[in-house]
């Protein structure tokens, strides 16, 4: 098949014989350690590289329907067990010829479902593959071992190939996160509130920012003594592996984190001894823990619901939690393809939407049609009065500080909010200075003018630069000082009566419906 490899593992006997089609653009290796054919079976093995989130372990197997169930059962609690213990994302798939609809019934299959479940390895093909005018079995199927949150799309396809129905499994990252990335948090353990507001008040803030004579050089001097300050009380520390972990799964309380240790030793007891009574105290025990987590989960979602019990937004975004995997935030991909070329190296790829994003405005504002109809047009009333820039005050600065939405991220050059509204009534003074300097000046500081711009993946192919909008997050100081310039100016607007009266959208205490 034109841009693909292809590897096999043949069979022993006249029928049988397992293969994967590979794209030629991935690099993989032959793991000779875990593929095996047999009499009754055959399984194929192989890993794909990938430097960004770590190897991808591939496997197929087909058992023969009359082939001996336990020599087969062997190699697979010594296979999944040793790819367990890899600690890398593992697709198992293949015809194993038990059917998963009957094992409540069928012992052989509600052992071999066991092997797979204790390992995380979970079936993503829940509906029939083998479908006759007398029978409906799932014998066909794909199992994912998640170490980490996916997003996973399976099922079966209706076409006539063969008696088995094709199935598919498409993945991707649910936590938009790459095994090697750092992130960071302050550290709030040791937090003294009385002692940070102290510190902050020991400051001659007015004195150091009048040692400047323009706004840039103000707010560099004053947001180098306030960030020190805050470093220190509350430092910026790596968040632990661990702990992502957990925040993708809150429910998992340590006391469960700990049975499930529990859980897995019984388990290697029963595969070093291969005893009856290791195994069943390890499913006795290992039903107890699913059960466990359902009620933790269950519990962790009504304390939710009812603390965000007045907040649509985070209503909602619980719900989507619980009904799919699917969650819409930053995500830089690992590859992109511009220009019909692939690009994986990291500054490429941030170069990359740099300029796609400084530039999709303009060629969308190519692409509207010209009009004879101009802007002034729709500015009937002239404004003959001048419009004055009111210097702020230090009341209307601690107002605009304590409507900061704490729950918004924020930018560089920023403080917490939570830690801004604390010390509201000591920075307002040397920020009312520097914001009128800025006013009077019409210098705005150059760290107002620094933004992270974070790619937002839309839908679509996630290598499509097309596919991604941005979102541009600025310094918490340059908020408030565009919230002060807005009010003055919207005022003024609203006074001469400049805009257009039939402009319902984007205006205080108008909407859309008043147009009806």
């Amino acid at each position: 098949m034109p841009g693909y490899q292809f590897v096999s593992q043949p069979s022993l006997s006249n029928a049988g014989g397992v293969g994967f089609y590979i794209l030629d653009q991935y690099s993989f290796s032959f793991r000779s350690d875990l593929s095996k054919s047999e009499s009754g079976f055959e399984a194929l093995w192989i890993e794909i590289e990938n430097d960004t989130q770590g190897n991808l372990l591939c496997g197929v197997i087909y058992r023969h329907p009359h082939g001996n169930i336990d020599s087969f059962m062997d190699y697979l609690n010594s296979t999944v067990e040793k790819s367990h213990r890899e600690r890398k994302m593992c697709v198992l798939m293949g015809d194993f010829n038990l059917d998963l609809l009957k094992f409540e019934t069928h012992k052989e299959t509600d052992d071999f479902l066991n092997t797979m479940l204790t390992t995380n390895f979970l079936p993503q093909i829940l509906q029939p593959t083998r479908i006759t005018d007398h029978s409906a079995t799932l014998i066909d199927n794909i199992f994912l071992n998640i170490h980490r949150e996916m997003f996973t799309i399976s099922g079966n396809l209706i076409y006539d190939l063969t008696d088995h129905l094709p199935s598919f499994l498409i993945t991707c990252n649910y936590a938009c996160l790459p095994n090697k990335i750092k992130m960071f948090k302050r550290d709030y353990s040791n937090f003294n509130e009385a002692a940070f507001i102290r510190d902050c008040q020991s400051v001659n803030w007015e004195g150091l920012v009048s040692t400047c004579s323009d706004a840039n050089h103000m707010f560099n001097s004053f947001y180098a003594k306030l960030s020190e300050i805050v470093d220190t009380h509350v430092p910026v520390k790596q968040i632990p592996k661990k702990e992502l972990k957990l925040r993708l799964r809150p429910w998992i309380t340590p006391a469960i984190k700990k049975s499930i240790q529990i859980k897995n030793n019984l388990y290697k007891k029963f595969l070093k001894t291969k005893l009856l009574y290791y195994h069943s105290k390890f499913k006795y025990y290992r039903n107890k823990l699913n059960h466990l987590i359902k009620i933790s989960k269950k519990q962790y979602y009504t304390n939710y619901f009812n603390l965000n019990h007045g907040n649509p937004k985070q209503i909602w975004t619980g719900i989507k939690r619980i009904i799919t995997h699917k969650t819409k935030c930053s995500y830089v991909p690992s590859k992109i393809r511009n220009n019909n070329t692939d690009i994986t190296d990291p500054k490429a790829i941030a170069d990359a939407f740099n300029n796609y994003f400084s530039n999709v405005g303009w060629n969308l504002a190519n692409s509207v049609p010209n009009t004879e109809n101009t802007p002034q047009q729709y500015l009937n009333n002239q404004a003959y009065d001048t419009f004055y820039l009111f210097p702020t005050s230090v009341s209307e600065i601690e107002t605009e500080i304590s409507n900061i939405n704490v729950r918004k991220a924020t930018g560089p050059y920023s403080i917490p909010p939570n830690i801004l509204k604390l010390v509201k009534c000591v920075i307002s003074k040397p920020l009312e200075i520097i914001f009128n300097i800025s006013f009077a000046t019409g210098v705005v500081p150059d760290k107002f003018k620094i933004a992270r711009v974070l790619p937002v993946f839309k839908n679509g192919l996630k290598m499509s630069l097309n596919n991604y909008r941005p979102i541009s997050l600025l310094s918490v100081f340059n908020r408030i000082m565009e919230k002060l310039m807005y009010t003055r100016l919207i005022n003024f607007i609203d006074k001469m009566n400049i805009i257009y009266a039939k402009q319902f959208g984007f205006r205080s205490h108008h909407s859309q419906n008043m147009q009806f």
